[in-house]
């Protein structure tokens, strides 16, 4: 186990990780399953989505994302779908501390992080029924490349801003852009002014909508407006408003 990072629970009783060197959490301590459901997983419009899924995640973290990805699958799976999860990883966990994660999706996700960590290599889990892929990437974002990829959502979802700056450049998100489908949505957690602006920047439409619980604001980007025109809740941005601020 980790000496500097701690399992604790949320509001909604689900469980995430807190890393006290850092002093950050993993996932919202207002809900770390709500915070997924509603941003990652409704709000990029997945689960509207039907199969083949394709993801691609920026910070596995706690895995809570992908379990609850892999929950909203179900319906799916049973169908014979496909879900390929891709999650960029650069300081993967012990998997000890995912052992609150329970299923099929807790051992994919602990068996691709202990991968990850000893070899140091792309680490890769497959379901029993083989409808499930788990890739877990322990590089850095700007130093991930996948040709080919084109994810149906980006789950941008690393530490904020103050805590990982490197991780919010507008050449962090020209990489998930490459890698996202004319279609697809990059979700995240972040509301900042200058996240929005750098999504801009990047070559994304975006868009804000109401957040989880008391947060009050979240945000959506995608290649073309009509992907997240008329969605409800969502409210376009101005490219001009943003991109004729100054920059920080």
């Amino acid at each position: 186990m980790s000496d500097h990072i701690d399992i604790v629970e949320t509001a909604d009783g689900s469980k995430t990780l807190y890393d006290r060197q850092k002093q950050v959490h993993y996932r919202n301590m207002a809900g770390a399953q709500t915070e997924s459901r509603y941003v990652f997983l409704e709000g990029s419009g997945l689960v509207q989505r039907p199969a083949p899924w394709r993801v691609l995640e920026l910070g596995f973290g706690a895995a809570v994302n992908f379990t609850q990805t892999v929950a909203a699958f179900e319906a799916q799976r049973a169908a014979g779908g496909r879900l390929e999860y891709h999650a960029v990883e650069y300081a993967p966990v012990s998997p000890e501390l995912l052992d609150f994660h329970a299923g099929e999706a807790g051992d994919m996700a602990r068996a691709a992080l202990g991968e990850a960590r000893d070899t140091g290599e792309v680490a890769t889990v497959t379901s029993t029924d083989g409808l499930l892929e788990l890739h877990v990437y322990p590089v850095k974002w700007v130093d991930f490349e996948s040709p080919g990829l084109d994810a149906h959502a980006v789950f941008y979802d690393p530490f904020g801003p103050r805590s990982e700056p490197d991780s919010w450049t507008v050449e962090c998100f020209e990489n998930a852009r490459r890698h996202l489908a004319a279609d697809g949505v990059l979700a995240t957690y972040s509301a900042a002014t200058h996240v929005k602006r750098k999504l801009f920047e990047a070559g994304f439409c975006v868009a804000s909508a109401p957040g989880p619980g008391r947060k009050r604001e979240v945000t959506f980007a995608s290649p073309t407006r009509e992907t997240l025109e008329g969605r409800d809740g969502f409210e376009m941005l101005s490219r001009d408003k943003y991109l004729e601020q100054d920059h920080d």
